[in-house]
C-alpha cells in the first residue's frame, strides 16, 4: 500500500505542528504528569481529574494536531481528528457515570518508593 506523503512531508508536519503550538508543550508535559501524578493518588476527585485530563488532550490532538496539520498532506487526518474528538467526549461522558477508573498496578522496583 503506498502512503499519500513523504517522509519528509510527514516530519514536516511535526516541525510544524511544534512551531505553531510553541510555547503550549509544556502546559500539556504538565496535564500529563498531573494525569500520571492522580493516578497514584486515591483522592475522590482524582479519576475525574484524570479523565478530564485525557479529554481534553484527546480532543486537542484530534483539532490541532491531526485537523489543522496533518490533514495538509492527508485527508484522511479529518477522519482520524473526528474519531479523537469522538472518544474525547466519550471519556467526559464516563466521567459523570464513573465507568472509567484509573490507577497504578505495578511489581516492579519502582513501586516500592
Amino acid at each position: 500500500m503506498q502512503i499519500p506523503f513523504t517522509a519528509e512531508q510527514f516530519l514536516q508536519v511535526f516541525k510544524q505542528y511544534n512551531e505553531t503550538i510553541w510555547p503550549s508543550q509544556i502546559m500539556l508535559y504538565i496535564f500529563a504528569l498531573l494525569a500520571v501524578l492522580f493516578s497514584f493518588i486515591k483522592g475522590k476527585h482524582s479519576q475525574k481529574i484524570i479523565s478530564t485530563i485525557l479529554s481534553l488532550m484527546w480532543i486537542w490532538m484530534g483539532i490541532v494536531y491531526h485537523i489543522l496539520d496533518f490533514s495538509s498532506i492527508n485527508k484522511a487526518a479529518y477522519i482520524f481528528g473526528g474519531a479523537f474528538i469522538l472518544q474525547g467526549i466519550l471519556f467526559f461522558i464516563f466521567i459523570s457515570s464513573k465507568k472509567l477508573t484509573f490507577h497504578v498496578v505495578c511489581s516492579s522496583w519502582l513501586c516500592r518508593w
